[in-house]
């Protein structure tokens, strides 16, 4: 389920962009790292909103990398699942990459279950989906 291809990776400090209740987004050398600040996914205003936000970060030209932390997410709803492939389309549409990464226990068996452990690259944690883009995090 966790995937490795580490390319010689380039050191970079990350600049924070917007730090909000919903997302902490921090771009570390053009890799964003979207940062879910909820512990659950299922209220469906909070979805619209983070989805809009991640939407909005798919579509930058030049933001063609981009992980998504749910190191504070412990519950998703069947709506929060169809906002990410939402979002996945749009980074694929924008010739994009998108990785997950801080991923619970408890949605990896979500995740396994839905086969979208096929669908998305699943990392560890930020410096190893960081790495598999060429990022050191020192």
């Amino acid at each position: 389920m966790f995937q490795s291809r580490t390319p010689t990776p380039t050191a970079a400090a990350p600049r924070t962009r917007a730090v909000t209740g919903d997302l902490i987004i921090q771009d570390y050398a053009g890799v964003i790292v979207a940062t879910i600040g909820r512990p659950s996914l299922l209220d469906a205003r909070d979805i619209e909103r983070i989805g809009r936000d991640l939407c909005g970060l798919a579509v930058e030209q030049a933001k063609r990398k981009l992980v998504l932390d749910f190191t504070n997410v412990r519950q998703l709803s069947s709506q929060s699942i169809g906002m990410l492939m939402n979002v996945n389309r749009l980074v694929k549409d924008n010739d994009g990459t998108l990785a997950f990464c801080g991923v619970s226990d408890q949605i990896a068996k979500l995740f396994s279950l839905t086969k979208l452990d096929a669908l998305f690259k699943i990392y560890r944690n930020d410096a190893a989906a960081l790495a598999a883009f060429g990022v050191r995090v020192d």
